[in-house]
Parts: C-alpha cells; structure tokens; sequence
C-alpha cells in the first residue's frame, strides 16, 4: 500500500465519532427483545408440558381399561386365567354325624309317632348305616339311614362299587322309587305307593325317601301288615300317610 492511500485511511478513521448512545440503546433494546423471546418460549414450553401431563391423566386409564398396554399395543392376556366357580354346582356340605345306632332306631321312631315297637331280629348291625324293620303297633315299618355312596351298584367282577353318588337331585332321579320333588335345604323327595303282589288282599305300602344335602339318603316304610310279604293284612290301608313319612325322613331326631 502507497503512502497517500495510508494518509487517505488514518484520516478518514479520526473522523470516526461512533454514537454510542445509540449503540447502547440498540443493544438494550435487542437484549429486551431476546428476553421477551426467551419467556415466551418458556411458557408455551411449560404449558405444553402440564397439557400433555393431563391429558396422560385422562388417557392412560381409558386405554387400560380398553385392554392396550401404556404403550399402546395390546394388553397381554394371561394364558391361564383363574377359573370361576359354576353357581349351579355348589360344595356339598359337610356329612352330619348320626346321632342313633341300629338298635336305636324303633324307640327313636317312637319318639316321633308314640306307639309301642317291637324290634325284629337284625340281620347284620351296621351303625354307619342303620337298616332296620321293626313293628309299630303291629304294623311293619322300615327306617334306613344310609350315607349315599351305599346305593352305588358294585362290579361284577371286582366287587368295588361303581360311579359317584352325586347330589340329591340326582341321587333321587336314578334311585329313588316315584316321582322327585324338591324338599327343604337343598334335599329332594322321592314318594311311592304300592301294593304287592298287585291282587285282592296283597300288602299295601307307602315309601318315602328324602337324599339330602350332605349326603344322607333316610328312607321310612309304613305296610298295612306286619310285613311286607306273606302277611295277614291289618287294615285297609298302612297306618301312616305319606305325608307323616315324609316327617319322619325330614326330622333331624337321627342327626347330631
């Protein structure tokens, strides 16, 4: 560079007189804006932010409860989900305990219906599962109380019985004589009449079978003789109704 353009320069720089007032204000006036800029940016950040927190508040539990994930797929679902209990088959009770043995059974029946017993000879003593004939006033009665299992058919060949017994209702469908009607807590009814052999002068008899809930099947027998077969005939008709046997199979005098 020549001499007369450096003189031409420094001249022309002493004559610089910046304004600096007005550089000052610029820059207050740009820092101003930059902070306006900044708050701004800030709030609408923030709010965005609590926007997108409430609206996780409101979403999530709709899309749980529609059965998506949180992020957003499908909810899994678990292979081996608890099975609900069926209504219709509720839990057996528990077996009540009886409360007579076998060579109670004709005073306790007396209990019920006073009348003077005569006991017949057993054939086999069995407590858990009194089978008795005895006489009331002459008449030949029955009582059996006998837990349910008794009335399974047992095998041919292994002598074990077969199937299950079931609850009342069936109980009395596959085994009970007559029709079945539903009784008290849960126990089914079943009544039968007959008469054998089907002539003039044979025994009528009256059956009434209550199979309870707890797995009791109390059967109760009343002829009009002394016995079912090869008797003479006492009256016209057994001494006690149907409706008095159902009594009795109902009572709870042979239970704990």
């Amino acid at each position: 560079m020549n001499d007369d353009s450096t003189s031409t320069l420094q001249r022309a720089a002493s004559r610089l007189e910046p304004d600096v007032d007005r550089l000052v204000a610029g820059g207050t006036a740009r820092g101003r804006r930059l902070r306006r800029r900044r708050r701004v940016g800030g709030g609408i950040t923030a709010a965005a932010v609590v926007g997108l927190v409430a609206a996780g508040v409101a979403v999530v539990p709709q899309v749980l409860d529609g059965g998506a994930s949180p992020r957003g797929g499908a909810a899994a679902s678990d292979p081996t989900p608890t099975p609900t209990p069926d209504p219709t088959t509720p839990t057996a009770p528990t077996r009540r305990p009886l409360a007579v043995t076998q060579a109670q059974v004709p005073a306790t029946f007396a209990e019920l219906f006073p009348g003077q017993v005569t006991e017949l000879p057993a054939k086999e003593v069995v407590d858990e599962a009194p089978i008795v004939d005895f006489r009331w006033n002459g008449f030949g009665v029955r009582v059996g109380i006998t837990p349910a299992e008794y009335s399974l058919p047992y095998s041919v060949d292994t002598g074990e019985q077969i199937g299950t017994a079931g609850g009342p209702r069936k109980r009395c469908r596959t085994g009970g004589l007559g029709g079945c009607v539903p009784g008290p807590d849960g126990s089914w009814v079943a009544t039968y009449v007959n008469t054998g052999p089907a002539v003039d002068g044979g025994v009528s008899s009256r059956f009434v079978t209550v199979y309870t809930a707890d797995g009791w099947d109390v059967m109760v027998v009343s002829h009009n003789a002394a016995s079912s077969k090869g008797s003479e005939l006492l009256a016209d008709e057994p001494p006690f109704t149907v409706a008095q046997l159902k009594q009795a199979a109902l009572s709870g005098i042979w239970f704990d």
